[in-house]
């Protein structure tokens, strides 16, 4: 199949999108560039081969309305990917509008609008799409599941670059959303201070920063190393040189749809996970078998798993080992791709068929 992109950058110049990036006068200035960049992509879009397939993709629901006129305009099905829910995003998890206000219900209303313009829409899990269904109205019948992967080029089996030192390393990293929470991590840190051969390397920032650091400082952590950053292309090497990979624990009502991407990205690196249990990730893997759950929100399950992992080695080789075998056959580069070819000859049979 040829991939043609056709691409103009709107979202990408602002990394941390807070509250204040979705008021009025932001969305108007926004929505002026965009009316802008719809006339571009109009005309980049007009200079491509006859296509069969539109795929729209993360952050993508304001193109869907673009992507249906030009699908109907040439003939194309329209597939939409887009990982998360605006309303999900902003009202329900973040909740920078309450339920039942009236930009929570504008909001509602436009994306329950864009669920009815593509063909298929993609989502990674039967989870996610109950709350598709149940918020946006989503018909089964354009529903199909597909797993997000990783980016195997970069995130792939690594050996430690350490020295063995004799140190047991817990790495957390991510951008401080309410759902990672991690404000559990550093409180389960506190609870295993007094192993000194227990450390803690977290990376990140975000909205929690603030709340985190100031836990951090009231409880005078001295085994948490924090670090504002890294290049995407150096965290692979923090990936291989930590005993245990942490996921998210936080209790927010987003958190039970996730499947998160820095689990993933540490069973592609064949390292053990302890995570606080989801349904989304229960799936399509077992705790014990393809890494560790714990409760959410509880900082001493935890320090706990920590230190089951820490006193088993055998099952950190065992998870390590089960956990990238379900990569390997559920969330590869090469699974994901034949089961959207699959999809796509699917569309193409039924325009065929009209």
């Amino acid at each position: 199949m040829d991939v043609v992109e056709c691409h103009e950058p709107l979202w990408e110049e602002t990394q941390q999108k807070g509250k204040s990036y979705f008021g009025f006068w932001s969305l108007m200035r926004l929505g002026l560039r965009y009316l802008r960049i719809c006339l571009s992509l109009w005309r980049k879009f007009r200079r491509l081969t006859p296509v069969d397939i539109i795929i729209v993709g993360f952050n993508g629901h304001i193109d869907l309305l673009l992507a249906k006129i030009l699908s109907k305009r040439y003939g194309a099905r329209l597939i939409f990917n887009p990982m998360v829910s605006i309303y999900d995003a902003i009202v329900v998890d973040k909740q920078f509008y309450a339920e039942g206000s009236w930009p929570a219900k504008a909001i509602l209303a436009f994306e329950q609008f864009l669920c009815r313009l593509p063909d298929v829409v993609l989502l990674d899990s039967e989870e996610h799409y109950k709350f598709w269904e149940r918020y946006l109205r989503l018909p089964r019948e354009r529903y199909r599941p597909l797993l997000w992967g990783v980016d195997e080029v970069i995130f792939y089996p690594q050996s430690p670059s350490r020295a063995a030192d004799g140190v047991f390393r817990v790495l957390f990293y991510g951008k401080f959303q309410p759902l990672q929470g991690v404000i559990y991590i550093i409180e389960a840190a506190k609870l295993l201070e007094s192993d000194p051969d227990i450390q803690f390397t977290v990376i990140g920032r975000g909205p929690t920063w603030a709340d985190v650091s100031a836990r951090a400082q009231e409880l005078g952590l001295n085994n948490v190393h924090f670090i504002e950053g890294v290049d995407f292309q150096e965290l692979p090497r923090y990936i291989a040189n930590a005993d245990v990979c942490l996921g998210i624990f936080g209790l927010t009502p987003k958190y039970n749809r996730c499947i998160p991407n820095k689990v993933l990205q540490a069973l592609s690196m064949q390292r053990p996970i302890l995570t606080g249990y989801t349904s989304a990730m229960h799936e399509f893997m077992e705790s014990g078998r393809h890494l560790l759950f714990c409760p959410p929100g509880d900082p001493q399950a935890i320090a706990d798993g920590i230190l089951t992992l820490r006193q088993a080695p055998s099952l950190r080789q065992h998870l390590s080992e089960n956990g990238y075998r379900v990569f390997q056959e559920k969330f590869s580069s090469r699974v994901i791709a034949q089961q959207i070819r699959a999809y796509c000859k699917e569309l193409i049979r039924e325009k065929e068929n009209l």
